[in-house]
């Protein structure tokens, strides 16, 4: 998975529990940068900023927005 490439993006994201996320991802965290030795994202939901491991991710894709300003951030 390569999650960098959802930076700066609205994002829906599946977690390993079934859990859907729809946010703004706000960051990518490479893996030899966290403890655990993992990659990460942040995702900025309507329940506040969440970091997800790659591990805990069942899917994410990128929500498209038709509108001409895509740096327009919703949640």
């Amino acid at each position: 998975m390569n999650l960098w490439e959802y930076s700066y993006k609205n994002v829906k994201l599946i977690d390993i529990d079934g859990k859907e996320w729809v946010g703004y991802c706000i960051g990518y965290t490479q893996a030899l940068d966290n403890d655990n030795n993992i990659a990460s994202i942040t995702v900025t939901t309507s329940e506040g900023g969440i970091c997800f491991y790659e591990n805990e991710i069942k899917s994410i894709e990128e929500i498209k927005d038709d509108k001409k300003n895509n740096n327009q951030k919703r949640f």
